[in-house]
């Protein structure tokens, strides 16, 4: 153990003159041979910030120009060359071995580098793409950085580093400005990512219009009513005496039922379109999918009662369905959508306990999902009825359809659920072969004549990996795209956002500093990109047309649901929200009891969080959620969706945190929190006037976003005088019902009467 330590101690010396050595211009080698490996936290200390910091000037001037030159490689031994090829900014990775070509072996980093630097694919990005914070900056570090003279003019690294300490030393500590990513890839010119493309669909059903609609014997069957007496005897026969005494409920009445299925596609299906409605009519929904599908449409119903019964059914649902994988381990599209529908269900509007329940189930849904093959492409598929019956051709075009739209779903739960909740992902967004789902004309057309005519003239989109390139890498997003594959994409760059959080937070020693924060620039301005596209496309970016309340209640969920989420992926993207959470007061996280020593660390994260430049851009995101959120959505529209008021909740804790980081705590005062004590309870009563509250909710963010920057919101005063927007958030908690949301509003209430 002495030995190794004296080699690495030599090998530590050798690498900080080799450094040094390039700063001054020499030419030199730095040999490491192959089996002698320093440790990872040396060259960590070595080659980025300390973990947790995302303060750019503190990042050793001498490797700063190395992120804009052209290809570095450190001449190794010959004994070495086959072995191991170090590149300039790369991950050390010294167990895999290279190709003869030179390639080193791929991962996520390589992922991540061929998703955000399009130059790999000789399509150099124009600055006009996506708008730049500070042109001139980058425009200066382009030229630098395709200058193929390696050793960089020491005048300029010195009035670099002059710039960078003044930067330090000004009103804003800690703050420095740096231009977005478009760093120039540091691979060799023969690197080939061994990304695979996506496989080829292609439409297996010819035209038929002409020929279906000369058949006169064929017409269409006539409607059946998809919740009938029979229907419902059906779901009775589902469950024992216990839980038929549930369904047997008022709440559950024919009438009701037909009613909750209804709203289930009024306000759910939209945003998560997996059944297809227009062919109901014409077939048999399996009994059990169907009460699912109504205990998530009690979740928007004015029905306290049915909302209980559903919480007490979904559970033998989800019984039944378990012990069905016990004799087979594998699950037909049906039961996985019924599963997928109770657990978000559960995850979403069910009893605190209910919810982390929820989250113990999630793992082995998605994995159910995948061991069934949803996420694959049908390699095999062909016709299997005849063309000239145009029902059958229509139902099984359906039921493949659904199929992969039962993918995606799967996807986007996975995603949500480590997006909002800080779970883990078990689907990557690479991982998925599947197409996107079809164009909404070919997906709500009502007969087979309708459909056939759609499908002939749909055009097929590129791969959903090609898209989410593009709108990460490139700032651009293909015209025609659905408001389904909009929403898709969205989640695309949240398990991007995902994935680089938690590099940010644990492999800072593996990447180097400069690579994240270019990487969480780029996904950063793709979340801009989205928003202002969706915006402009479906929403009512004209502002004669935001104050028409008529307008206001006939806007589609996804636009209500997808601006919010895309503010709510910087905040994800720049903080590790459960540590504000637990900074905030929250009691449990997973159901798990949180401990003083847990709190004691998210003290330490969030006081040092809110002093980097991240808690800036991450702060500024929250302001623009909350914005959105209050001033043009009325207390329905924030019902309408599941993920909306906990976008609203995080944005309101990390307003809380950034502020009281830097200029302490408040006790949140205000003549619209009336704070009562009880003889009989020891908490506290707390009414809030709504009105006044949003109103001075809506003067405090106005306040803050009148900044011209991010970086200039650390000088504005007062920033810890949020009981507006503390108390709003809270009323809008306590208007859901919801056991998840009331635990979100016990923590904002013990914001409000922390000093009581």
């Amino acid at each position: 153990m002495a030995e190794t330590v004296d080699d690495e101690g030599a090998i530590v010396k050798e690498l900080a003159t080799w450094q040094q050595d390039v700063k001054d211009g020499r030419s030199t080698s730095f040999h490491i041979h192959p089996t002698d490996h320093p440790s990872q936290t040396e060259l960590a200390h070595q080659w980025s910030i300390p973990n947790g910091s995302q303060d750019d000037s503190i990042v050793d001037n001498t490797l700063a120009p190395m992120t804009t030159s052209a290809d570095i490689h450190v001449d190794l031994p010959d004994s070495a060359q086959e072995d191991t090829t170090i590149i300039a900014g790369e991950e050390f990775n010294w167990n895999d071995t290279v190709p003869e070509q030179g390639q080193t072996g791929d991962n996520m980093d390589d992922l991540l580098s061929w998703l955000f630097n399009p130059a790999t694919d000789s399509d150099i990005l124009s600055s006009s793409t996506i708008p730049l914070d500070n042109q001139s900056l980058f425009e200066d570090l382009q030229n630098k950085g395709h200058n193929d003279n390696l050793n960089p003019d020491e005048t300029d690294l010195e009035v670099r580093s002059d710039l960078e300490y003044q930067s330090n030393i000004n009103m804003i500590p800690t703050l420095s400005q740096r231009p977005p990513s478009r760093m120039r890839s540091t691979y060799p010119e023969n690197y080939i990512p061994h990304v695979p493309p996506p496989v080829p669909s292609q439409n297996i059903y010819p035209d038929l219009s002409e020929r279906w609609s000369s058949y006169r014997p064929w017409r269409v069957p006539p409607n059946v009513e998809m919740v009938d007496e029979e229907a419902r005897a059906s779901m009775l026969d589902l469950f024992g005496n216990t839980a038929r005494q549930d369904l047997m409920s008022p709440s559950f009445s024919l009438q009701q039922m037909r009613l909750h299925l209804e709203l289930y596609f009024m306000h759910f299906a939209p945003l998560y379109p997996i059944v297809h409605e227009a062919s109901l009519p014409y077939r048999k929904l399996p009994p059990d999918l169907l009460l699912a599908m109504i205990c998530v449409g009690t979740a928007f119903a004015n029905d306290p009662e049915g909302l209980e019964m559903a919480s007490k059914v979904h559970k033998h649902l989800r019984t039944r369905v378990f012990d069905m994988v016990e004799d087979e381990p594998t699950a037909s599209v049906s039961s996985l959508q019924t599963i997928l529908l109770l657990n978000h269900f559960a995850r979403s509007f069910c009893s605190l306990k209910q919810h982390d329940v929820a989250q113990i189930f999630h793992s082995p849904i998605i994995n159910l999902a995948r061991q069934s093959g949803m996420l694959l492409p049908n390699f095999d598929r062909k016709l299997q009825n005849s063309l000239d019956d145009p029902m059958a051709c229509w139902l099984e075009w359906v039921a493949e359809e659904e199929r992969k739209r039962l993918g995606w779903f799967s996807f986007m739960m996975d995603t949500e659920n480590a997006a909002l909740y800080r779970g883990f992902l078990l689907i990557h967004c690479y991982l998925i072969q599947i197409d996107v789902p079809c164009s909404d004309e070919v997906w709500q057309s009502s007969n087979p004549l309708e459909w056939n005519t759609a499908l002939t003239q749909s055009v097929r989109p590129p791969s959903f990996r090609s898209l989410l390139r593009d709108l990460a890498g490139r700032g651009y997003i293909a015209p025609s795209l659905t408001k389904l594959v909009l929403w898709i994409l969205l989640h695309g760059l949240h398990c991007v956002q995902w994935t680089l959080l938690w590099r940010d937070l644990g492999d800072l020693s593996m990447v180097h500093v400069s690579k994240i924060t270019n990487w969480k620039d780029s996904c950063r301005k793709a979340f801009d990109t989205w928003r202002t596209y969706v915006d402009d496309n479906f929403g009512m970016s004209n502002p004669s047309l935001k104050v028409s309340p008529l307008l206001s209640t006939a806007e589609h969920p996804m636009l209500s649901a997808g601006i919010p989420f895309s503010h709510l992926g910087t905040v994800l993207l720049l903080s590790d929200t459960e540590q504000i959470r637990i900074f905030a007061g929250t009691k449990k996280i997973a159901g798990r009891p949180i401990s003083p020593g847990e709190w004691a660390a998210a003290n330490i994260y969030v006081n040092s969080w809110a002093k980097s430049q991240d808690g800036a851009y991450c702060c500024f995101a929250a302001l623009r959620l909350l914005a959105h959120v209050f001033r043009w959505s009325s207390e329905t529209k924030f019902q309408r969706t599941s993920m909306v008021p906990w976008c609203v909740y995080l944005a309101a804790l990390v307003i809380w945190s950034y502020s009281s980081a830097l200029e302490g705590h408040d006790p949140l005062l205000a003549p619209f929190i009336l704070i009562t004590s009880s003889s009989s309870n020891s908490n506290p009563q707390v009414r809030i006037e709504p009105s006044l509250a949003q109103r001075s909710a809506i003067d405090y963010l106005d306040n803050l976003l009148s900044v011209d920057h991010p970086f200039s919101l650390p000088s504005i005063k007062g920033k810890n005088r949020c009981a507006g927007v503390v108390a709003y958030t809270a009323y809008l908690a306590g208007t859901l019902k919801r056991g998840v949301m009331e635990e979100c509003r016990a923590v904002l209430l013990g914001l409000l009467t922390e000093h009581v």
